[in-house]
């Protein structure tokens, strides 16, 4: 037995011992945060037992541990959505969790020989937890710790999650509505760990991104890793790209994105020069599309052909493996197939990730075949393309176009696009929910900028200047001054800085929600900021000046930041200030230490990476309003949509319920009861501030009876016409399951006019919508919550009771019900509507302000 194995199996008993011995629920939370990379891990190492050595044939142990996780991920889904549809959860949950970890045990225990690690690996993988432990530390600092008081955090679209978790604990349903459009990840996990610990799932939110964090360090380093010549360059890049990226709690996005960085270290070779000797590159963009084809068919079968398929496509490992076949093509696929169910953003991350090596086959091809003369062409056109982009922001800046977000009046070609993949037209923009916050140039220069460093996009720009006034002089001129490997390096810098500023010109179009792709940016800007430094500094006297020049510009952009910032902004830069200041002073610390230690080759890459650190975090405290609604935040306590009270009052009024209550409230507060008590709102919610057109006027209607004090009968009549009309198919889903329990998930998809894929589709026509221009003639048609259910229906016909909650936050709502409170307010409810309330809802209660009343509607 190894020491590696008996780590894992060490972690496994510590997360398995919450369920056995009761504990404070964050105690049970930190055990129980290491199976979530474990046990998936070991059950994509059983599963892939049939590949034999991988790491003897071209794919490394970090890769293969990561597709291991991902197979493993998909698999342990999979397995409990089909125990929800077909009716098997109560009765096999326990026995397949018993059996999910004893094959990841079995994972592990085939794999402990095969994962063990020699002396250099070793050495290596302590400087990468050293770099990753403190930027870790620094991200949850800025990120999460100076905005939250414990347990208070915000949550944004997370409260979606908790609140499916609850109700997955309280009555063992996976609502397959709570994910929406997604696999359920987060409302799996959670739910389970709430299911057999008691732990309250608000926890996870401080625990969770510390925990996965491992996860996105490990892609990025497998594909930095072959995106750079040499360690130094290696660990220069994955610390610039991991002081760009987010640190939070992760989403299905954040998974499809951490795999797309795996699958693009798939397709790469170990080293650029292997690049032209690469004799298989169409063979693997074959197996992509491949892979692309048969995830997207998965995405359209029932979910029991869906897992059928890919469990063969996983299992068909070891006859590959027999045909003597290339295992990264293989991997590559079979991690497209699990990768797109999991977001539907998947398939532009994979087609960003194939156009990338495309990109660097074709031009090393070129350089191959012209050398000099072909960095010459590269170096020219980067300035060219950057340029552009350089126009095209400030075009969009100061020069807005007469034709709203259609900046370049790209839209009808858009469409082309859409329509045939997702059914939408951007002639809906104005009322589509889903486009909207995702569509137009100036949506996506905001996105791009805020997730990566313009100190990084300075220095690459400045190498690619100094690189085109090189290939302005003669060849000859280059070939002096540039050694066959610097021109190799410099080569490989101009053609990921090209693929760079392609992709940024393409994003900067506002095709919706391109610049989601923003971190494949940040790794190319990072790795091409990397290739730069390790061929400029070596030929570069000590640059200890200019480094301790740029940690003094780091203090002075900080005390800037802190002492002028505008009024808007000014209470965030407050609550940061600490930080900042302690990330600016370590910025000129970091390079002095490694003066003094005379580590000299570090200083400058120490000092670049301290100030794209503190340029991050003054970014995103900048960009903090945004998130936000640009709402001045209170001057003390953590900033979130609820506050301590809200949560006292949401664990006192759960003593009262039996469970099965219906949320009636303003969006905020439902989606905040909701995730408190696993309660079914009464309509479904996307964001806080995104509801139907329908149904938030038909909330309205029943918020303003019950305040009023109207009838009972107008009032329950309202709320029937709302459940029965399907606003909500949560609660839908989750009453006809309740009200039969011998119904299967697939019968109560069925009977809602939904199919069984992977993630459901309601079945209804769709009525052919308008082009960009044709929308202007005519209103488009405003989109539905979803199919009215059938009469004859238990939703239908069951009496249903109603928890109503009214509290200063729906009247604000109420006044304005297009535009959002986003802070909790604590001012009290006017006697006078406490007094309708409390006539109306003989039964209620008081908590902190805020009134809960309930009614049984027949």
């Amino acid at each position: 037995m190894t020491n590696g194995f008996k780590v894992i199996l060490l972690l496994l008993v510590l997360g398995i011992v919450p369920a056995l011995l009761p504990m404070p629920s964050l105690l049970a939370t930190i055990c129980m945060s290491p199976l979530l990379l474990v046990i998936p891990t070991g059950i994509g190492l059983a599963t892939m037992s049939g590949m034999g050595n991988l790491a003897a044939r071209g794919i490394d142990k970090l890769q293969a541990l990561m597709i291991a996780y991902f197979l493993g991920l998909f698999t342990f889904i999979t397995t409990f959505m089909l125990l929800e549809r077909f009716s098997g959860m109560a009765a096999f949950l326990l026995v397949a969790l018993v059996a999910l970890t004893l094959l990841s045990v079995a994972g592990w225990l085939k794999s402990a020989e095969w994962i063990r690690l020699s002396d250099r690996q070793r050495s290596t993988l302590l400087l990468v937890v050293l770099v990753v432990v403190l930027l870790v530390a620094a991200r949850y600092t800025y990120g999460l710790a100076i905005y939250s008081e414990y347990p208070v955090t915000d949550l944004f679209q997370r409260s979606h999650f908790q609140g499916g978790a609850l109700e997955f604990a309280h009555t063992l349903v996976l609502n397959p509505f709570v994910a929406q459009s997604y696999i359920p990840f987060q409302q799996l996990f959670l739910g389970i760990a709430t299911t057999l610990t008691g732990a309250d799932p608000l926890d996870a939110e401080w625990i969770w991104p510390i925990a996965m964090a491992p996860l996105q360090a490990g892609a990025v380093l497998c594909v930095v890793r072959r995106l750079t010549l040499d360690r130094t360059a290696a660990l220069f890049a994955m610390a610039l790209v991991l002081s760009q990226y987010g640190l939070s709690n992760p989403t299905n996005g954040t998974l499809a994105e951490t795999a797309v960085l795996v699958l693009l270290s798939l397709l790469l070779p170990t080293h650029f020069s292997k690049l032209t000797r690469t004799s298989f590159p169409w063979v693997k963009i074959a197996g992509l599309v491949f892979g692309v084809l048969l995830g997207s068919l998965a995405n359209i079968l029932s979910i029991e052909y869906a897992a059928a398929l890919v469990a063969l496509v996983i299992l068909s490992g070891w006859l590959w493996q027999r045909l003597g076949l290339s295992p990264a093509v293989y991997c590559a696929a079979a991690l497209t197939i699990i990768t797109l169910p999991i977001h539907r953003g998947a398939l532009l991350f994979v087609a960003f990730a194939a156009a990338i090596f495309l990109a660097l086959y074709i031009l090393s091809i070129i350089y191959a075949r012209f050398g000099t003369r072909a960095l010459r062409w590269v170096a020219l056109t980067n300035v060219a393309i950057l340029a552009l982009v350089g126009g095209m922001s400030l075009k969009v800046v100061f020069f807005p176009s007469d034709g709203g977000m259609d900046e370049w009046g790209f839209w009808d070609l858009f469409d082309l696009v859409l329509r045939p993949l997702t059914g939408k037209s951007l002639a809906n923009v104005a009322i589509d929910g889903d486009l909207a916050p995702g569509a137009g140039a100036r949506v996506a220069l905001f996105e791009i900028a805020r997730s990566m460093s313009l100190l990084a996009f300075s220095l690459v720009m400045l190498g690619s200047l100094v690189l085109a006034f090189l290939a302005l002089r003669s060849r000859e001129r280059i070939d002096a001054i540039l050694a066959p490997a610097e021109r190799d390096r410099a080569f490989f810098f101009a053609a990921q800085t090209l693929i760079f500023a392609v992709l940024l010109a393409a994003i900067l179009t506002g095709f919706p929600f391109i610049h989601r792709a923003g971190f494949v940016e940040a790794l190319l800007l990072s790795t091409a900021l990397a290739t730069l430094a390790a061929l400029v500094l070596p030929r570069l006297p000590t640059l200890t000046i200019p480094s301790f020049a740029l940690g003094a510009g780091c203090v002075a952009i900080v005390g800037l930041a802190l002492f002028a910032a505008p009024a808007n902004v000014a209470p965030y830069f407050n609550r940061a200030g600490p930080v900042l200041i302690a990330l600016a002073l370590l910025s000129v610390v970091a390079p002095l230490a490694a003066r003094m230690s005379r580590a000299v080759a570090l200083v400058p890459l120490l000092a670049i990476v301290s100030a794209v650190g503190v340029e991050i975090a003054v970014s995103r405290t900048y960009f903090k309003p945004y998130a936000f609604q640009n709402q001045t935040p209170p001057e003390s306590g953590p900033l979130a949509a609820y506050d301590r009270a809200d949560l006292a009052a949401a664990e006192a009024v759960l003593k009262h319920m039996e469970g099965d209550e219906i949320l009636v409230s303003d969006p905020k507060n439902i989606t905040f009861l909701r995730s408190r008590t696993g309660l079914y709102p009464v309509v479904s919610v996307s964001n806080l501030d995104t509801m139907e057109s329908g149904a938030k006027r038909s909330l309205e209607r029943v918020l303003e009876l019950a305040i009023r004090g109207g009838s009972s009968d107008a009032f329950c009549a309202e709320l029937q016409r709302m459940t029965d009309g399907g606003a909500s198919a949560v609660y839908n889903y989750a009453n006809i399951r309740r009200l039969s329990p011998r119904v299967s998930g697939v019968d109560a998809l069925r009977m809602l006019g939904y199919d069984n894929r992977l993630v459901p589709r309601y079945q209804g026509s769709v009525a052919q919508e308008p082009t960009a221009r044709e929308a202007t003639a005519r209103e488009p048609a405003r989109p539905t919550a979803g199919p009215p259910l059938p009469w004859t229906s238990p939703v239908a016909t069951n009496p249903k009771t109603f928890l109503v909650n009214i509290s200063s936050a729906t009247l604000v709502w109420l006044e304005s019900p297009d535009a959002l409170q986003y802070f909790p307010t604590e001012e009290q409810l006017p006697q006078d509507i406490v007094a309708n309330l409390s006539g109306m809802f003989p039964e209620h209660y008081s908590y902190y302000g805020r009134f809960f009343g309930l009614v049984s509607c027949a």
